[in-house]
């Protein structure tokens, strides 16, 4: 996403400072309160790999991870807040519902290994409305914070982040950035593949890099279900692996 590449040069190179901390934070602004996420039910099923915190959580340490570093640990807390769910027809009706044995909720902890600390929560759940904080996503760092597309500094005025990348990063860095001047996220993406098939290399979003993003996602069920912090490591590593048990055990991989 442009919005990531932005926020990468603010923090890293950019007048933002270094990156202190991180707030995400969404409550019942999606399938809120009770409908089945996407009209697909395996999200919500534990042994197909459903809930809320690999769900999203594999897109926000996407960004993060990026942004901020690699992640440290994490402590956090997954709930079940509304164990049935449903699918509500054109007619007004209930179409389809399902039992929820994976998680629609959860908080949680993190730090990154440069030092970076943050706080994550998502809900499917949530009566009465949505709960977001500030624009979704905040980035506090020494000089300034960025929320959406706005940053904001000690001593000046706020600024659209989009502006200040285009008027203040180098024309080396957006060349890298944007090669052929590309701004659609799925382009990027598409160029960047065939560009890796080309020059014979791995894609920027490499599949160890989504195997770290996923496991971040993980270290939040894992530590739920242990109850304590769990390390990167140890989910890489397997070490930590209570939850995944019993997907293993359904799926015959123990």
């Amino acid at each position: 996403l442009p919005a990531t590449r932005h926020l990468h040069w603010f923090f890293n190179d950019g007048p933002g400072g270094r990156l202190q901390m991180i707030l995400v934070g969404y409550i019942g602004a999606w399938w809120a309160p009770d409908k089945i996420v996407a009209e697909t039910a395996w999200r919500h099923i534990r042994s197909e790999g459903g809930g809320i915190s690999l769900d999203f959580g594999v897109h926000f340490f996407d960004q993060i991870r990026h942004v901020a570093g690699e992640i440290r640990g994490v402590t956090a807390q997954t709930a079940i807040i509304e164990p049935h769910r449903k699918t509500i027809g054109p007619d007004g009706t209930v179409a389809m519902s399902l039992d929820c044995d994976a998680d629609d909720t959860f908080f949680a902890q993190f730090d990154t290994e440069r030092n970076v600390v943050g706080n994550l929560m998502a809900s499917w759940a949530g009566h009465g409305g949505a709960t977001v904080v500030a624009d979704g996503s905040v980035f506090y760092g020494s000089q300034a914070r960025v929320t959406g597309t706005r940053a904001t500094f000690d001593s000046a005025p706020s600024a659209d982040l989009g502006e200040q990348y285009a008027s203040r990063a180098s024309a080396d860095r957006q060349a890298r950035d944007f090669p052929l001047g590309l701004t659609d996220s799925f382009a990027l993406a598409q160029l960047d593949w065939l560009e890796a098939v080309r020059q014979r290399r791995q894609p920027e979003t490499s599949g160890r890099e989504g195997l770290h993003d996923l496991a971040a996602a993980f270290a939040i069920v894992e530590s739920a279900t242990l109850g304590r912090r769990v390390e990167l490591a140890e989910v890489l590593d397997g070490r930590a692996s209570e939850y995944q048990r019993s997907i293993n055990q359904r799926h015959g991989f123990a």
